[in-house]
């Protein structure tokens, strides 16, 4: 089997670490898998797994109508037995590209659909997209019935989402919190609670420094390491700054040892307004950190509330400082979450998950066999 894993930006983020990592399991597996992305990353770079479609860091419509026209000789060749589409920017690709069969395309959902892509001329042309699909990943079941609202009839796979375990083999807790420690001099005893994420209004990551705020005058002293790159790292600054703890705001841009920050931090933070299941709260199960978060998407079944972490009922800051104050308070019931959470993990293993992608993918053409031969 040959698949083409299409992403929406040449970087290591979220869907586009998922792609990678599938296509690496999946050609572990014995299949063929090549990788495109419509564009650079947010800022611009790109990594050499993930070749570009455009120059354009935006997906305007022009940007994904010149990628499909860029995709389409590679298509028509017949080049590929299934086009994998990590997210919304990529299946409109996908459809555009191939706008009749062959290949299959296959949708992976990442978060769901906005309000107005069931009105108007948006709900016309996702409908265009639905009737071309051979197939729908669902992180979720509220996204698998968003495909069904747009009238696709075919299968929805109910899969998780998920992370390779290499890199996070072997890490040692407290020598990583000694590393991160010593990077931001952050003396032993005082906590860390952690943000990871690109900083933009989706993750909210002035939330995080809210939630410091609340939690500012509790000992131990408390301090909030943010991981990421993003329009927002400047907001993020003037809002520590403007509530008085930029001296226990550690900005850290973006890294490539996150598995390491997370192995040492004693909480990780979601303050997202909208979530699927985002990668990062699997890799901090993976890497032994608890996580506190509201209750988004499917997150809540990766962080079981009370065993691996906190699941906040709402958006109230009060509540979820609350609930950070309560996991730092507790010793004891942290390292209990911590090691809960790493066996919880094994549930969201790239190598488990990836098997069950190939079985699926091959089932569509087994369906196809039996139809041929019935005809």
């Amino acid at each position: 089997m040959h698949v083409l894993h299409l992403v929406g930006r040449s970087h290591r983020r979220g869907a586009e670490q998922v792609a990678l990592e599938l296509a690496a399991e999946l050609t572990r597996l014995g299949h063929r898998n090549e990788l495109r992305a419509i564009g650079p990353g947010h800022e611009g770079e790109t990594v050499a797994d993930l070749p570009t479609l455009t120059s354009s860091t935006r997906h305007r419509p022009v940007t994904l109508a010149r990628a499909a026209m860029e995709l389409r000789p590679s298509i028509a060749s017949a080049k590929f037995d299934v086009v994998l589409a990590h997210g919304g920017a990529a299946v409109l690709v996908a459809a555009m590209a191939s706008p009749r069969r062959p290949p299959k395309i296959v949708w992976q959902t990442i978060l769901g659909l906005a309000d107005r892509s069931f009105r108007g001329a948006d709900v016309v042309l996702w409908k265009s997209v639905a009737r071309r699909l051979d197939a729908v990943v669902a992180l979720t079941p509220p996204m698998g019935e968003e495909a069904r609202r747009l009238g696709f009839r075919g299968p929805i796979w109910n899969l998780p989402n998920a992370r390779g375990t290499a890199r996070f083999a072997g890490l040692d807790r407290a020598a990583a919190a000694a590393t991160l420690r010593s990077e931001i001099r952050v003396p032993a005893g005082e906590h860390l609670v952690g943000f990871v994420g690109y900083l933009v209004d989706q993750k909210r990551p002035e939330r995080a420094v809210d939630l410091l705020t609340e939690i500012a005058d509790r000992e131990p002293v408390a301090h909030l390491v943010v991981v990421g790159s993003g329009p927002l790292a400047a907001a993020v600054r003037r809002r520590a700054e403007a509530a008085g703890v930029a001296d226990r705001v550690h900005m850290l841009g973006h890294r490539d040892d996150v598995a390491e920050i997370l192995a040492g931090l004693d909480v990780l933070v979601v303050t997202s307004s909208d979530e699927g299941v985002p990668g990062v709260v699997i890799e901090a199960a993976m890497a032994g950190c608890p996580v506190v978060t509201y209750r988004l998407g499917g997150v809540s079944d990766v962080v079981l509330d009370g065993l691996t972490g906190r699941v906040v009922d709402g958006e109230d800051v009060q509540a979820m400082a609350a609930a950070v104050s309560a996991v730092l308070d507790d010793p004891a019931s942290r390292r209990r979450m911590s090691d809960a959470a790493r066996d919880h993990s094994r549930n969201f293993s790239m190598s488990e998950i990836a098997c069950r992608y190939e079985s699926h993918l091959l089932e569509l053409f087994e369906t196809d066999s039996v139809n041929d031969h019935v005809r």
